[in-house]
């Protein structure tokens, strides 16, 4: 009877472990706050904060003018759908003119049960002053499920699909 005991109080504390975890998570998230978008980084820094609360508009508006860009709706739609969303970190950012790349280290937890092996991947994001303000440009396609938004020729509507 002893062992049982044992077993519940065990199962007890790892359930609230767990829970405490995931509110401090929620809690952290939502100190989280936008930065002024007066630099690269900033920009960058709110894009990814705003696709982890699920705010895609805000997202939206700090994309640049570009080819390949999706509609609101569609960008809407398909990042609310969207279910992948590796752990990233802005690692270095460089700037020459009106241009700017921020590099970006994504990581990933591959195995089982995630975290037995970490996975790390670095890309950069572009960006460019229009009118006076940096918008993004080029997304690496960890945190972007459309085509590259700098395609030269974009089709009009996606290609039908189907037997």
């Amino acid at each position: 009877m002893d062992t049982d005991r044992f077993f519940r109080w065990m199962i007890g504390g790892i359930a609230l472990l767990a829970v405490t975890a995931v509110g401090v998570a929620l809690y952290r998230q939502r100190q989280a706050h936008y930065r002024q978008e007066n630099t690269p980084e900033a920009v960058v820094y709110n894009y990814l904060l705003a696709l982890r609360r699920g705010e895609w508009g805000k997202a939206y508006d700090l994309l640049g003018n570009v080819p390949c860009k999706p509609q609101r709706t569609v960008f809407e739609m398909t990042m609310g759908n969207w279910r992948f969303f590796p752990a990233v970190d802005i690692e270095d950012v460089r700037q020459q003119g009106e241009k700017a790349w921020v590099t970006l280290r994504f990581y990933y937890d591959t195995g089982p049960f995630g975290g037995l092996a970490e996975v790390r991947d670095s890309s950069s994001m572009v960006l460019r002053r229009e009118n006076g303000r940096w918008k993004i440009i080029e997304v690496p396609p960890p945190i972007w499920p459309f085509p590259p938004l700098e395609m030269k020729s974009c089709p009009d509507r996606p290609p039908a699909g189907g037997d």
